[in-house]
C-alpha cells in the first residue's frame, strides 16, 4: 500500500468521526426546534395580531349596590368570529370592598339554547356598593374593503319559533307590521327579495330621529319615524311576520371614545345563513368592520340580578404600534407568566417589524451558504449580499438599485482619473469612497426632489452598508483586477436579490417573530451545508471537457 494510500485512510478515519458528531448535531437541533415551536403553538393563546388586524381596548366601568351576596353582573362579552376575536380578559376592583375577606368570582357563560350571547358573569361575595373594571382586549379586522357577511350559525330547533315571535318592541302581529307586510309581499317573491324590500321600506321610508321617538316596530311604522333601535325592530318584526327567523343585533362602533353608544341592526335567517341588515346605515346583507357585536339576545350591555343603582360607562381606546398589548401597565393587576419573557409578541409593535427582518438574518446567510458551497457563485464577502438586501428592504428595490448604479458609477470614473496620479491604495480608496458618499448624497437629493419615496425612508445605515460593499469591491478590484471584480459584484448582487426576497417576505417575518426557535433548523441546515465536501456545480460546468 502506498504512502499517499495509507494518508487517505488516516484521513477518512480522522474525519468521519467529525462529521458523524456533525450529523447527530445537525438532527438534535432540528428535533429541538420542532418540538419548541409546537409545544409554543400548543401553548399559546391569540393574543397575536395579525397583519390584517387593529387592536382596541374596550373598558366597561361598572358601579352598583349589591343587596345580598351572590348578587351577579352580566356583562357582554363578544364572540369570536372572522371580524373579532377577544385575546385578553381582566377583571379588577377598582373601589375597596365592603369587607377584606370580599371577592368577585368570575366566569364566562357561553351561548345556549335561551341565550345567542357570551357573557362574562360576575358574582360578589358580599353585600354594599362596587366598583369594578372590566377591560377587554380585542383584535378586529382593519381591511376597509372587506366588510362582515353573513355566518353560517344556525338556530336551534327549540328556538326556531323565538326567531317568529313576538317580544317587547317587536308587535308581528300589529296591525301596522301585518299592512305593511302584505303591501310589500303583493306577489310570490323569494324570502331574500322580500328581505330587500322590508329594508328599503325601512330605510328610506322611516325617518331616523335620535331623541324622543319610537322605539317600537308598530310605533315606528306608524308614524314613519323612529330612533335606530325603532327601525331595527320595523325590520325584524316585517321579517317575522313573512315566516323568516329574525332577531335584533345590539352593539359599538370600534372607534376612540370616552363613552361609546349602542348601536342596533338585525340579522335575518335565510339560505341557511344569519344576514345582516343595518336599516339606519343602509348596509344590506354586510355590515362594516368596525362593528363590534356585543349582544343578540339582550338590548343592555350590562345587566344583573340583586343589584341596585347601576351606572355603566364603556370606553374604547385604540392600541397603538407604541404599546406593549402583553404589558403589566396595559393591564393593570394581571400576572404576567415568566414563560411571556421567551415571546416576542410581548415587545412594543413599533419594535416588532424590525426584530422581523433581523431574525430573517440567519436565513439569508444560509442562502448566500448555499450559493457559494453548492453553486459556487463568488460574492464580495460573505454577507454582503445580506447586508445589500437590507440596504434594499430599507429604501426600496428601486432606489436601491438607482443608488448602487450611481456610487459604482462614480467610483469607477474616479479610479480612471486617479490611476494616472500613482497613489498609494489607501488614499485612492479614501478619495473614491469620498466621491461615493457625496455621489451617495447627491442621489438623495434627486431622489427627494422628484418625491420618489420620502426623506425619512432613506436612512443612515443603507448609506453605511452601500459604503462597506464599494470599499470591498475596489480592494478586489485593486488585488484582482477589473474583470474579477465585476463578476464579484455580479454574483453579490445576484445573491442579494434572492436575499432581499427573503427579508420583502413579512409571513416568513411573523412566523420567525412568533418562533424564534426555528433558527436552530436553519443552524442545522448550516451544520450540514458546513459538512459538504463535494463539487461546486460551478465547477462541474467549468471542467465539463476534462470529464
Amino acid at each position: 500500500m502506498t504512502d499517499c494510500h495509507q494518508s487517505a485512510i488516516r484521513r477518512k478515519i480522522t474525519i468521519l468521526p467529525h462529521r458523524r458528531f456533525a450529523y447527530w448535531s445537525a438532527i438534535l437541533l432540528t428535533l429541538t426546534g420542532a418540538f419548541c415551536a409546537m409545544f409554543r403553538y400548543s401553548t399559546s393563546g391569540i393574543d397575536q395580531a395579525l397583519p390584517s388586524e387593529d387592536s382596541w381596548r374596550v373598558t366597561y366601568e361598572l358601579e352598583f349596590k349589591a343587596e345580598k351576596a351572590g348578587a351577579q353582573i352580566f356583562i357582554a362579552l363578544p364572540r369570536d368570529s372572522s371580524a373579532c376575536r377577544v385575546f385578553k380578559s381582566n377583571i379588577r376592583s377598582e373601589k375597596t370592598l365592603p369587607s377584606s375577606e370580599a371577592h368577585v368570582k368570575t366566569t364566562v357563560r357561553e351561548p345556549s339554547c335561551k341565550y345567542d350571547d357570551r357573557e362574562i358573569k360576575l358574582t360578589v361575595s358580599h353585600p354594599g356598593e362596587h366598583q369594578i373594571v372590566a377591560d377587554l382586549g380585542i383584535h378586529s379586522r382593519n381591511e376597509e374593503n372587506l366588510p362582515t357577511k353573513e355566518t353560517s350559525e344556525s338556530p336551534e330547533p327549540d328556538n326556531y319559533g323565538r326567531y317568529l315571535a313576538s317580544e317587547s318592541g317587536i308587535q308581528v302581529k300589529g296591525k301596522e307590521v301585518l299592512a305593511t307586510r302584505e303591501q310589500l309581499t303583493s306577489d310570490s317573491a323569494s324570502k331574500s327579495e322580500l328581505l330587500s324590500r322590508f329594508f328599503e321600506y325601512v330605510h328610506s321610508e322611516i325617518e331616523t330621529r335620535s331623541e324622543n321617538k319610537p322605539e317600537y316596530a308598530e310605533q315606528a311604522l306608524r308614524s314613519s319615524e323612529a330612533e335606530a333601535i325603532g327601525k331595527a325592530r320595523a325590520m325584524t318584526a316585517l321579517s317575522r311576520a313573512a315566516g323568516i327567523p329574525a332577531r335584533l343585533v345590539s352593539g359599538v362602533e370600534l372607534k376612540e371614545t370616552n363613552k361609546a353608544s349602542a348601536h342596533f341592526w338585525m340579522e335575518a335567517f335565510v339560505n341557511g345563513k344569519w344576514k345582516p341588515f343595518d336599516p339606519e346605515n343602509g348596509y344590506e346583507g354586510e355590515i362594516p368592520h368596525y362593528y363590534l357585536v356585543l349582544r343578540r339576545s339582550r338590548l343592555s350591555f350590562v345587566c344583573g340580578t340583586g343589584i341596585t343603582d347601576l351606572q355603566t360607562n364603556i370606553s374604547i381606546s385604540e392600541i397603538h404600534p407604541a404599546i406593549s398589548i402583553s404589558s403589566a401597565q396595559l393591564w393593570p393587576g394581571k400576572d404576567l407568566p415568566l414563560a411571556e419573557i421567551f415571546s416576542l409578541k410581548r415587545l412594543p409593535l413599533e419594535l416588532q417589524p424590525t426584530l422581523a427582518v433581523l431574525l430573517l438574518f440567519p436565513l439569508a446567510a444560509l442562502i448566500t451558504t448555499l450559493f457559494k458551497t453548492v453553486i459556487g457563485i463568488d460574492t464580495v464577502g460573505n454577507f454582503t449580499p445580506s447586508l445589500l438586501a437590507l440596504s434594499f428592504v430599507y429604501t426600496g428595490w428601486q432606489i436601491g438599485a438607482l443608488l448602487l448604479f450611481l456610487v459604482v458609477s462614480i467610483g469607477l470614473l474616479g479610479r480612471t482619473l486617479l490611476e494616472r496620479m500613482k497613489l498609494l491604495l489607501l488614499p485612492r480608496l479614501s478619495i473614491v469612497l469620498t466621491l461615493v458618499i457625496l455621489g451617495m448624497i447627491l442621489g438623495l437629493s434627486i431622489v427627494d426632489h422628484f418625491a420618489l419615496t420620502p426623506i425619512t425612508g432613506l436612512v443612515l445605515l443603507p448609506m453605511v452598508i452601500t459604503t462597506m460593499i464599494v470599499e470591498r469591491f475596489y480592494v478586489a478590484e485593486e488585488e484582482e483586477g477589473i474583470s474579477y471584480s465585476l463578476q464579484l459584484l455580479a454574483g453579490t448582487v445576484f445573491v442579494g436579490f434572492f436575499c432581499f426576497l427573503l427579508l420583502n417576505w413579512k409571513a416568513a417575518g411573523q412566523l420567525f417573530l412568533s418562533y424564534p426557535e426555528l433558527h436552530f433548523l436553519t443552524m442545522a441546515a448550516l451544520i450540514l451545508l458546513g459538512s459538504y465536501r463535494g463539487f461546486r456545480l460551478s465547477e462541474l460546468w467549468r471542467f465539463r471537457d476534462l470529464q
